[in-house]
């Protein structure tokens, strides 16, 4: 048994950590009389030369990274059949797990990512890249100074293993990876700083930017997601993580001295200098992640021409829409960096910066398609090819600009999950923004009765219809259009009771495959609100600017987006016309719950409507206004608009 084990000049005492490839004792080292920590390998039977190789180059690696933040080798050696490494041992075993898991204040958590940059900066000097950096791997001395660990799988710049050559490995823990490494790709000293930028978000908000239900689909949100947003008062750091965790390398920070000089900008009340064109960066990742989605799936080897007829024709559904203008949407890139501490800049500039990165990706795609359309039917019947890239061999489910994309990895079969008559998932819902976690007071203390006690809620992120959904999009997904007020493509649908939209939404989920939902009471007026602000109305306090109601409809339905957005960018929250919601109706909020979910679920004997509609009075556009009406009973003035989990 390991456990009884004896190295010579060790006296081993026990077992402090164990795993599938090692274990680590603490030991005396006799001569010096000095407790330390032993790492062994595992025996492998039958292992190949890297496996058995890895202590002895961790060993080297370390041994000429001298530095107070990583790790200190006293010895290396083999005895016995195993290899081991003899470390400094660092009493309080504590991992920034641990800590994590106990909360780690905001200026804490700047100082451990400094510590961490400046152990890096040591190692990138020296060619070597970490490539795991996570938080089970940083851990802490008596006084508190971070010590980085484990460099077993750490490489130079320089070699071939960089690179992810062999099939069936990725380098790396998934909650962690950098998009390059997800994609096989070289990787270096940025790689690194993406991984530590998620450690970054887990310390300020104790969970992991990206979550799935397998490895594969979690890497693929490293590639394609959007950076999630910092709320509350850690958003002022917002662009430092958008810098270290920008999904393009070009764009992150490419060594560890400017994250290091941004750290110390920030702890001098000063702007991080070298985070300030935030605004182009976000911009261009959702551009490249698009377009790259689309290079990847080009890239793929069909066999037989009518399977390359249906991929040429797929990606030219994707490069009118995925990549296009409603994929990249100014609103969508500037809402995702909306707390950052810099500003939002102007609607002009907004416009001209989608333009641009818009053009960029739609070209990109454009060549793509015309470069797929050129391939020869003789090409195209190389069979038994397999996907050029490893990951995706296994691909899950993708979201990518608007298009949901499925590659069967057995099969070697590309398909769009709504089809290609019918258009790209947004065509049916309308476009859909992220709400962020967030916490606001409830209610209106002024207000009518129904609208009282105050109560304070906790919201989840979710995603929410940029706009009520449309009679064009119910035509989508139901055949027919009942709304009163027909000929008007982009004007909200009407007339549609609680029971009518529940309907639309489990057609919805069957052709699509996906989960949409109505939003809770709690989370609409959130959302309306703009997350949570005191608004008189949704987004403001003019109501001519915002809505469409009594004074200005002429008696109608408008085009919806055809008003001022609120602070979210959704539009008509308040006014066109009453949006259901999930929950049941309560005379008061005496009881409500405080999560954010649905008060009351299955039979109520009447549901909640919120935002006022075309015929109603400016007082009743109110945030914080309430409506109630049978499940069964549609009007001329209800409508909806649809939500989505963020997982």
């Amino acid at each position: 048994m390991f456990e009884l084990m004896e190295i010579p000049g060790y006296e081993i005492k026990g077992v402090i950590g164990k795993g599938g490839m090692a274990r680590v004792y603490l030991a005396l080292h006799k001569a010096l009389n000095r407790n330390v920590a032993i790492k062994v390998m595992n025996r492998q039977e039958g292992a190949d030369f890297d496996v058995n190789d890895r202590f002895l180059r961790e060993a080297r690696i370390v041994a000429n990274l001298n530095h107070p933040n990583i790790v200190t080798i006293h010895d290396v050696g083999e005895h016995d059949g195993h290899n081991y490494l003899v470390m400094e041992l660092l009493p309080s075993g504590e991992t920034l797990k641990d800590k994590i898991k106990a909360g780690v204040d905001s200026q804490y958590a700047l100082s451990i990512v400094r510590q961490v940059a400046t152990a890096l900066k040591v190692a990138h000097a020296k060619n070597i890249v970490h490539r795991d950096i996570k938080p089970d791997n940083i851990m802490f001395r008596a006084d508190g100074s971070v010590v980085l660990m484990d460099f077993g799988i750490a490489r130079s710049v320089d070699s071939a293993a960089t690179q992810m050559t062999q099939a069936g490995l990725i380098i790396g823990t998934p909650q962690y990876i950098s998009p390059e490494q997800a994609q096989g790709k070289n990787i270096g000293p940025y790689s690194d700083i993406y991984s530590l930028g998620v450690v970054f978000y887990e310390m300020l908000t104790r969970k992991v930017p990206y979550t799935a239900d397998t490895p594969i689909a979690l890497v693929l949100k490293h590639i394609s997601e959007p950076v999630p947003e910092l709320t509350g008062d850690v958003a002022v750091y917002q662009p430092l993580l958008d810098r270290m965790m920008a999904k393009g390398r070009e764009q992150r920070y490419s060594n560890c001295d400017d994250i290091i000089t941004d750290i110390d900008s920030i702890g001098a009340g000063k702007t991080a200098v070298h985070a300030t064109d935030i605004f182009s960066t976000a911009a261009v990742d959702k551009a490249k992640s698009a377009a790259e989605t689309m290079s990847i799936v080009a890239d793929i080897d069909r066999t037989g021409e009518e399977s390359a007829l249906q991929a040429t024709e797929i990606l030219s559904t994707a490069a009118s829409t995925g990549a296009g203008t409603a994929a990249i949407q100014a609103t969508e890139i500037f809402n995702t960096a909306a707390s950052i501490g810099a500003g939002k800049p102007s609607g002009q500039a907004a416009e001209k910066l989608n333009s641009a990165t818009v053009d960029k990706g739609k070209e990109k795609v454009v060549k793509l398609v015309e470069k797929k359309k050129t391939h020869t039917a003789s090409q195209s019947k190389a069979s038994g090819k397999k996907i050029n890239s490893l990951l995706w061999i296994t691909l899950g489910l993708l979201i990518a600009g608007g298009v949901y994309i499925f590659v069967d990895a057995d099969m070697g079969k590309l398909k769009t999950l709504v089809g290609l008559d019918a258009g790209p998932v947004y065509s049916r819902v309308g476009r859909l923004i992220s709400i962020p976690d967030g916490s606001f007071e409830m209610g209106n203390s002024s207000g009518d009765s129904t609208e009282n006690p105050l109560h304070n809620v906790r919201i989840n992120g979710f995603r929410l219809g940029e706009t009520e959904v449309t009679q064009k999009q119910w035509q989508l997904v139901m055949g027919s259009n009942t709304s009163y007020f027909k000929g008007c493509d982009d004007c909200p649908v009407d007339s549609v009771s609680w029971n009518d939209v529940q309907s639309f939404l489990k057609n919805l989920n069957k052709q699509t495959g996906l989960r949409f939902r109505l939003p809770t009471e709690a989370e609409w007026e959130y959302a309306c609100r703009s997350g949570g602000r005191d608004e008189k109305y949704c987004g403001g306090d003019d109501e001519g600017k915002l809505a469409w109601y009594g004074e200005n409809s002429d008696e109608k339905t408008h085009s919806v987006a055809q008003k001022k957005a609120n602070g979210l960018g959704l539009y008509d929250m308040s006014g066109n016309v009453w949006e259901w919601t999930q929950d049941c109706w309560h005379d008061s909020y005496d009881g409500a719950p405080s999560d954010g979910q649905a008060w009351g679920r299955g039979t109520c004997a009447q549901n909640v409507l919120r935002g006022g509609s075309w015929i109603g009075v400016a007082g009743g556009l109110s945030s914080t206004g309430r409506f109630r009406s049978s499940a069964d009973k549609g009007n001329r003035n209800f409508g909806f608009r649809v939500a989505q989990d963020l997982n």
